[in-house]
C-alpha cells in the first residue's frame, strides 16, 4: 500500500513516517511511503501519474499553500483518493468535509489514532475491492455471486 505524505515541516514528515513504519512492522503489512515537502511538486507528480496515488496524509497549513485546496485539486485527478489531514489547527475541520476527508488528525500525532486510521482505511479498501457476495439460498446453501453478474437485488421477508 502506497501512502503519500505532504508536509512542509521536516520533523513532522519524519514523525508520521516513523509511525507508519511502526504500523507496517507491527502488523507485517507492506507500506510504501512517499514524502513530499513541496505541495506544487506533489501536484505535478499526481497530474503525471494519478493511478499511482490512492492515500494521502496532508498537512493543512504549508506556508502559502492550504492543504484543503491541495486535496481538492488531488481529488480532480484521483477522485477515489483517501485524504487524511494532519495539522496543528482545528479551524479547518469543517472545510475538510468539502473534500470528503477520511480523517482529521491533530499534531502532535497520536500513534494509536494513526494506527486506527490506517486500520479503517484498510477495511474501507477491502470493501471497495470486494468482487463477489456470498448469498444464502432458500435451501440454506451458500452460493458466491460475482458483483458484475448482479443486475438488481430484491429482498422479501428479511
Amino acid at each position: 500500500m502506497k501512502i503519500t505524505l505532504c508536509d512542509d515541516t521536516k520533523s513532522d514528515l519524519i514523525a508520521i513516517t516513523n509511525i507508519l513504519e511502526s504500523y507496517a512492522k507491527k502488523n507485517n503489512f507492506p507500506i510504501e511511503i512517499e514524502s513530499n515537502s513541496d505541495p506544487v511538486l506533489l501536484l505535478n507528480k499526481v497530474k503525471m501519474k494519478p493511478e499511482e496515488y490512492k492515500i494521502f496524509f496532508l498537512d493543512i497549513v504549508m506556508g502559502d499553500y492550504n492543504g484543503v485546496d491541495l486535496a481538492a485539486i488531488i481529488k480532480r485527478y484521483c477522485p477515489d483518493a483517501v485524504i487524511v489531514f494532519t495539522t496543528t489547527s482545528k479551524e479547518f475541520a469543517i472545510d475538510a468535509f468539502g473534500v470528503r476527508a477520511f480523517d482529521y488528525l491533530l499534531k502532535p500525532l497520536n500513534k494509536k489514532k494513526v494506527f486506527e486510521c490506517i486500520e479503517n482505511i484498510v477495511k474501507e479498501m477491502k470493501v471497495s475491492l470486494q468482487t463477489a457476495f456470498q448469498i444464502k439460498t432458500k435451501d440454506h446453501s451458500i452460493i458466491t455471486v460475482d458483483i458484475k453478474d448482479i443486475s438488481y437485488i430484491e429482498s422479501l421477508n428479511r
